[in-house]
């Protein structure tokens, strides 16, 4: 297996590869907004995506992506930290160790860039990984969504 990091030319498979998270289809205008949204952040340098190409590298089938976020500094601390706003694997390529090597290359750039500190939501399925990757739980976060009106 070999862990690259993604350049902008991987910003389709990356916007794919949400798309499949979240389980919708991956087409619409929604999903070129997201290829430029990746494409721009990639090229700025404040998100990075690490990946795996399947045996024949014509697609990927693993990879975790995550940005570099400014929060309010603090004693100690700057307010720089880490968020993973993607870690996905083609079903058929699960189980191989493929999400965790993603992610721990993830995890040392971020570190790399000085962030003290990485958050990302996860499903109890996955929970596991990162558990053991050293992530702890934390029950005080909460979140809103906005209601989208009625049509």
């Amino acid at each position: 297996m070999h862990v690259r990091r993604a350049s902008v030319e991987d910003s389709p498979a990356l916007a794919r590869a949400r798309a499949s998270l979240i389980g919708e289809t991956p087409t619409g205008p929604w999903l070129n907004t997201l290829e430029q949204h990746i494409a721009t952040e990639i090229s700025d340098r404040r998100m990075a995506a690490f990946l795996i190409d399947a045996h024949h590298g014509d697609h990927v089938v693993s990879c975790a992506l995550g940005t570099i976020q400014q929060g309010l500094p603090g004693p100690g601390y700057d307010g720089q930290y880490g968020y993973v706003h993607l870690v996905w694997t083609l079903s058929e390529y699960r189980c191989r160790g493929y999400g965790r090597a993603v992610t721990t290359a993830l995890l040392r750039w971020l570190e790399e860039q000085g962030c003290p500190l990485v958050t990302l939501n996860t499903s109890t399925a996955a929970a596991d990984l990162y558990l053991s990757l050293g992530f702890t739980p934390n029950d005080k976060a909460m979140r809103w969504v906005r209601r989208r009106a009625k049509v």
